[in-house]
């Protein structure tokens, strides 16, 4: 059985050959404790319960409904967990604090209709042979992990491509983690994404200097050569606000004090993640995603309705809509050529699937984090073909 295995490996392993150099590994690993190989077949997903596409509709004014008869897109397993994740926070806090009821929401659409769901087979018709990858914060982490599952795997090898390089003398923090869906051909990456900036503010006697944070500095993905990396991905997902939120905390002192930079933090968001999608836009297939930040959570049981002016002020979550409008307006007075996708009604109302006291991260096993998938199928996969570069 031993010798058997091995050979698996060897021939898993030579069969993405080229998945590897593509990636430039130059310092690269599969990084679960076990080498496990992907299923050649589809698990959880049953083809026939599949739906039809039908044309995209709109998110915004929508609400929750609670169905026991809703078809849940796969079945959360702790044991699964373990022989998939990327952090293995994901597994032990959906575990541990969250309760087995929470795929039976819906969303339905202001018009009253079932927001549709997320099309398995569609996804790997439309995405054949493509390469797709989610950079963001750990929010778009957990979707990477919703959507291996939502295809079906059980177990996966992930490969770590490290920067080359380093940033304020300290290694670049932004590992991608990438897979293979063998059915089509998809490889699926999660590319890790913290706070960025583009220089040095001053005021007065003030300034802020980014690189002071330390851990969680990206800005590194703002240089040439990690953006050309991008630039080889078929299809690229943008999402990140959180780190950022933390900065007025965490820069906090006599030259940069906590309000001054509270102020700041919006411009700071818009000139990185400007610059960013400036990099991608028109070179590649890109798509902004405006989704979660942290919430009231505590005993939470139902959807609540989404009210961006009751964001919580906590790890500074309260200065989202200021960034979201800073960005926006930039993006629109540069008509960069990407997509953008709006998931914040739906995924703002879930009060109810955190892992408390987690308030920022999704439960696992919930309808909150899978309707990004559905959106992302409606608005972005679906019409892939027609939109392609």
């Amino acid at each position: 059985m031993a010798s058997l295995r091995y050979i698996s490996q060897a021939v898993c392993l030579f069969g993405i050959v080229l998945f590897i150099d593509w990636l430039d590994l130059g310092n690269w690993s599969s990084v679960h404790k076990k080498n496990h190989v992907l299923l050649r077949e589809e698990i959880s997903v049953d083809a026939a319960k599949e739906e039809p596409f039908e044309k995209a509709m709109p998110t915004r004014g929508g609400h929750w409904e609670y169905d026991e008869t809703k078809h849940s897109p796969y079945t959360f397993s702790a044991a699964v967990c373990n022989e998939t994740y990327i952090t293995i926070g994901d597994c032990t806090k959906t575990a541990s604090s969250c309760p087995d009821n929470l795929m039976h929401w819906r969303y339905v659409t202001a018009d009253g209709k079932q927001y549709p769901k997320f099309n398995v087979a569609g996804f790997r018709s439309a995405m054949r042979n493509k390469r797709i990858v989610f950079v963001g914060d750990s929010t778009a982490r957990q979707q990477v992990q919703a959507l291996i599952w939502t295809l079906g795997h059980r177990e996966v090898i992930w490969f770590i491509y490290d920067p080359p390089f380093v940033l304020n003398e300290k290694a670049c923090k932004t590992q991608r983690y990438c897979m293979i869906d063998d059915i089509g051909n998809v490889t699926i990456c999660y590319q890790s994404m913290g706070s960025m900036c583009t220089k040095m503010y001053r005021e007065g006697n003030f300034t802020l200097v980014h690189s002071l944070r330390g851990f969680g500095d990206t800005s590194c993905l703002l240089y040439d050569k990690l953006t050309h990396k991008l630039i080889e991905f078929d299809l690229v997902f943008v999402q990140g606000i959180t780190w950022w939120q933390g900065l007025p905390r965490l820069l906090n002192s006599t030259t940069s004090p906590f309000d001054w930079v509270s102020e700041l933090v919006p411009t700071v968001y818009k000139d990185a993640m400007g610059k960013l999608l400036s990099n991608l836009s028109g070179k590649t297939k890109t798509v902004l995603v405006l989704g979660q930040v942290g919430t009231e959570c505590l005993n939470k049981t139902e959807p609540e309705e989404f009210d961006p002016d009751n964001i919580p002020a906590l790890y500074g979550w309260s200065l989202a809509p200021k960034m979201w409008k800073a960005l926006l307006k930039y993006l629109d007075e540069e008509k960069m050529d990407l997509q953008i996708v709006d998931a914040r009604d739906p995924v703002m109302q879930s009060v109810h699937a955190h892992p408390w006291p987690d308030c920022l991260h999704f439960c696992m096993n919930s309808a909150a984090v899978n309707i990004y998938l559905d959106i992302y199928w409606n608005e972005v996969f679906s019409s892939y073909a027609a939109t392609e570069h």
